[in-house]
């Protein structure tokens, strides 16, 4: 019992200390301010469009190229990639016991009140449902 009374009072200190020494003295000072700016209004293409401000581009320009490709050689770093054995956790998890599970339940009873709630919810995972209602709307 002391040395759990011990073990615990020596987690709460080294957990509790960080946060002592974090305070700063000092305040934040604001990092911009000001007046935001009016929102400016852009109309939609097709109204520009139909006002004939729109400016497309011209069909007479040369394409641009883009930026150049890198030909250069794969630089291979040793060590790194695949291992030349295999996987040792595929191994493991290959060498691992397989035991036989129960199949799961594809029809069960979300809902075993005798009234139907008005308001229900649910989420459905890889082999549960979890579901809610809204009780205070009876």
């Amino acid at each position: 019992m002391k040395l759990f009374r011990l073990l615990f009072f020596l987690i709460a200190t080294l957990s509790l200390a960080p946060n002592l020494l974090s305070q700063n003295e000092e305040g934040e000072k604001a990092g911009n301010y000001g007046m935001i700016q009016k929102p400016i209004l852009v109309p939609s293409i097709a109204q520009q469009i139909k006002d004939g401000t729109f400016i497309s581009v011209d069909p007479n320009e040369t394409t641009k190229p883009g930026p150049p490709k890198r030909r250069g050689a794969n630089i291979t770093v040793p060590g790194k990639g695949l291992p030349v054995e295999g996987d040792a956790l595929v191994q493991n998890q290959l060498r691992s016991i397989k035991r036989d599970a129960k199949d799961p339940l594809l029809v069960f009873d979300a809902n075993t009140a005798i009234y139907t709630p008005s308001d229900p919810t649910g989420a459905v995972g890889p082999n549960h449902f979890v579901g809610g209602w809204n009780v205070g709307f009876r």
